[in-house]
């Protein structure tokens, strides 16, 4: 088990955290100009992030902003007319030093859940992959992991690895619809992995689900999740 320190999904929260802050920053100062922030996505990673923010200003018109990093920070805007404006805002915009985010508040009350997480993600081979985290507006957290080493190599076709995983946190995530591979972990959690691999690379996603469903029973000391019934 990974302790907070080690975490693979901290560690990608905790690499993009000041970027979060400058991005909370722009909707402070969007805010001094009448305009609302109505909803907004995060999308974060090791080297790099996208936040999407969909604005409203007094007048009613309504647009989208984004913020993102793939080489250097960035903004847009769905209507052309306000790119300039974006640009200039974000520039200004400064994060108070030793600031806490309002955006990382329901992530950091998912210690438990993201424990979960970094059980199944420790059997995973982590130089061969993408692992991405989500933060939405309305409490909710997407973690997705994807493996899809020499999948589209023609040199590699017994050798090759197709694991794709997600891991949804939020409130009432048990009522949410269930698709094929998908399990129900508790009431905020619902994990679904789904591994194509060539047969030698065949099992990882088996382990992650078997780590998920451990991790949980030694919490509540029942048994909640039997490797052996995953498909």
């Amino acid at each position: 088990m990974h302790s907070s320190a080690q975490s693979i999904v901290h560690s990608i929260v905790n690499a993009q955290k000041n970027k979060i802050l400058r991005i909370e920053a722009l909707v402070q100062l969007l805010a001094q100009q009448g305009i609302t922030v109505t909803d907004w996505t995060i999308e974060l990673w090791k080297t790099g992030y996208e936040a999407t923010l969909k604005v409203k200003e007094k007048t009613g018109v309504i647009y989208t902003v984004g913020v993102q990093c793939y080489t250097q920070d960035e903004t847009y805007a769905s209507l052309q007319s306000k790119e300039a404006f974006i640009e200039k805002m974000f520039a200004q915009a400064n994060q108070a030093s030793g600031q806490r985010s309002h955006w990382l508040r329901f992530f950091e009350t998912q210690a438990p859940q993201v424990a979960i997480v970094d059980a199944a993600l420790a059997v995973c081979d982590q130089s061969r992959h993408q692992t991405t985290v989500t933060i939405y507006s309305e409490n909710r957290v997407k973690i997705k992991y994807t493996n899809h080493w020499n999948a589209k190599s023609l040199k590699h076709k017994t050798n090759y690895y197709m694991i794709d995983a997600h891991f949804d946190i939020a409130a009432g995530a048990h009522n949410l619809r269930k698709m094929r591979n998908e399990f129900v972990f508790g009431k905020t959690m619902k994990v679904g992995v789904s591994d194509g691999s060539s047969k030698q690379n065949r099992g990882c996603g088996n382990r992650m689900l078997a780590n998920s469903g451990n991790c949980i029973s030694n919490k509540t000391k029942t048994n909640i999740f039997s490797p052996s019934t995953i498909p």
